[in-house]
């Protein structure tokens, strides 16, 4: 990926972001010395990937990261989070820190969580336009992540803890999955009793405010909207067990996972009523992407 960059040969379609890089590839250092990196740095964004399995958060990748931090220099750096993390890791990070050096937190070292909110083909867009939500873990953290970011655009957001600010991310994908969900779980009812489910829903929404349902599909997928349900599930479980049932975001999250199977028994049906083997069929799908209008396919239900 570094030598791409350097040649400027950008992998995957993202407008605007050639310009970006032919502007200042020249002032950029590339290097995947993560302790010559850190070391030579004042601020550290950290934006590694997380996944999930099982339903469980794979964190290996942060937590290496973090074991490679603990061989650097941190006094008087400022690390800011952008990764989508379960609730309460910043605080794990920090004391981490701190039990490993003699430094203190907010007063020789500073750490922040200020998600990523963008969405992929309108990065550019949306970094100068999104509001910015910043959790530190004290005044001084949260200051200082403030105006390095400022100079991007968008409002500011300041919330009181970095918690707050993990939260926040997981909320806004799990609420969304919530919606999906409840449009896919519609198509059940609507494909039993002659209803066009997309009249409907368009019939329903049309001047009518409090309404924004969105269409139903194959299921949702994507790097974000796949596993961060499961991340916020992570700190609902207990609640869950103790009242007999999970959360919505859960079920909706499940209930878009079994959509899968559902198109292609729809698929598998209308064939055999047609006498024709599944095997030997010749079947399109339009919309291999997890969403419209770019070319990334993580975790795309259209290929699964």
């Amino acid at each position: 990926m570094l030598d791409n960059i350097k040649n400027k040969n950008i992998s995957f379609k993202e407008p605007n972001l050639e310009k970006y890089i032919d502007n200042y590839i020249d002032k950029l250092h590339l290097s995947s010395d993560i302790k010559y990196g850190i070391n030579t740095s004042d601020i550290i964004v950290i934006t590694i990937g997380t996944s999930i399995k099982n339903g469980m958060p794979l964190m290996d990748n942060l937590w290496n990261l973090i074991d490679e931090i603990l061989n650097c220099s941190i006094k008087n750096k400022l690390f800011i989070f952008k990764t989508t993390l379960p609730l309460n890791t910043i605080e794990k990070i920090k004391n981490i820190f701190e039990e490993n050096t003699d430094l203190t937190a907010d007063k020789d070292f500073y750490i922040s969580f200020c998600p990523e909110r963008v969405v992929e083909g309108k990065i550019i867009e949306e970094l100068k336009s999104l509001p910015k939500v910043i959790g530190g873990i004290g005044p001084i953290s949260t200051e200082l992540t403030k105006n390095f970011i400022k100079p991007l655009g968008g409002k500011i957001i300041i919330v009181k803890n970095p918690q707050t600010a993990e939260f926040i991310k997981l909320m806004d994908n799990s609420f969304r999955i919530t919606l999906f969900g409840f449009s896919n779980d519609l198509t059940y009812i609507s494909s039993k009793n002659d209803i066009d489910i997309y009249e409907a829903i368009d019939a329903a929404n049309e001047n009518y405010s409090r309404n924004n349902i969105p269409y139903p599909s194959c299921g949702v997928g994507g790097y974000c909207l796949t596993k961060d349900p499961y991340y916020l599930e992570q700190s609902f479980h207990d609640y869950g067990i103790e009242r007999g049932f999970f959360s919505t975001w859960f079920y909706a999250r499940e209930s878009c996972n079994h959509k899968i199977e559902y198109i292609t028994k729809i698929i598998s049906n209308t064939l055999e009523s047609k006498n024709i083997p599944i095997k030997q069929a010749n079947v399109l799908i339009c919309g291999i992407t997890y969403k419209e209008n770019i070319d990334d396919t993580r975790d795309s239900h259209g290929l699964l």
